[in-house]
């Protein structure tokens, strides 16, 4: 489970089914586990920054990547 705080900027998600989110500063997302996503920061020129809390179970890793 990861829980996304955005502090300043846009944070741009674009998930496995096409669809697409832009959080903006003060929003909030969540993201459920085995959620297949991309993300990166909304603009070119400025800079994005986000508090995130991650749920994990012991042992298993942080992210895994996916072709």
């Amino acid at each position: 489970h990861i829980f996304c705080y955005v502090r300043e900027g846009t944070y741009e998600l674009n998930f496995e089914d096409l669809t697409a989110k832009t959080i903006k500063a003060g929003e909030v997302f969540y993201e459920s586990p085995n959620t297949v996503m991309r993300s990166r920061n909304g603009s070119l020129v400025e800079p994005e920054r986000n508090i995130v809390i991650q749920i994990l179970r012991e042992g298993q890793p942080v992210t895994v990547s996916v072709k």
